[in-house]
């Protein structure tokens, strides 16, 4: 997140006093290995370079602990949904969006499975999409990923993709933390919220 929506974020998450703010690259997350039960993004994939992509969601997967979940929410790509297709074509045309085009065409699932990440699902709302990935859990843990478990993603301006979040993330196979360790990145403003039951 930029220094300026850090600022934003603290002004209203002061009474959080448990959340804490990082400044940092997406393909170099400043935290450390397996740290954090959920990565959320926001209109972050379509604005990197290919390789840089690649790079930020080996990051994503390298913080999560296992059994933790990525949410990504971006554009649609093609053939999420035919009658967008020309619109998909258009937007990089009408705005500078140099990566944008090879953002649709991206397969993140199978991105998503060489850093060890099981793509769960995608909700499609209007012209964005909701990515799911969970971290696979080690098999000495003995985790099924059958726990169920509701994750709250704070997200102040963005209500509707809190919404999706909620509804996307009620079947997470994490377990039940008396708080969520969450990193964020993206183009919004956003933090954790405590888990509920």
């Amino acid at each position: 997140m930029s220094d300026a929506y850090v600022r934003y974020a603290r002004r209203h998450l002061r009474r959080r006093p448990r959340t804490s703010f990082v400044i940092g690259k997406a393909e170099a997350i400043p935290l450390a290995d397996g740290s954090q039960d959920a990565v959320t993004s926001i209109f972050l994939f379509h604005e990197l370079p290919p390789k840089v992509r690649r790079s930020a969601l080996r990051e994503c997967a390298r913080v999560l602990k296992p059994g933790g979940r990525l949410i990504l929410q971006d554009s649609l790509q093609h053939h999420d949904r035919p009658d967008y297709e020309g619109l998909l074509r258009l937007f990089p045309q009408s705005y500078h969006e140099p990566y944008y085009a090879s953002y649709t065409k991206e397969d993140f699932a199978a991105l998503a499975s060489g850093c060890g990440l099981i793509h769960v699902r995608s909700v499609m709302a209007f012209v964005s999409k909701v990515m799911v990935f969970d971290k696979a859990t080690t098999p000495a843990r003995g985790h099924t990923g059958s726990s169920k478990r509701t994750l709250r993603a704070g997200v102040a301006p963005l209500v509707n993709f809190a919404r999706v979040v909620r509804s996307v993330a009620a079947s997470s196979s994490l377990s039940r933390p008396n708080s969520v360790s969450a990193a964020a990145f993206g183009g919004v403003p956003r933090g954790s919220r405590r888990s509920r039951r």
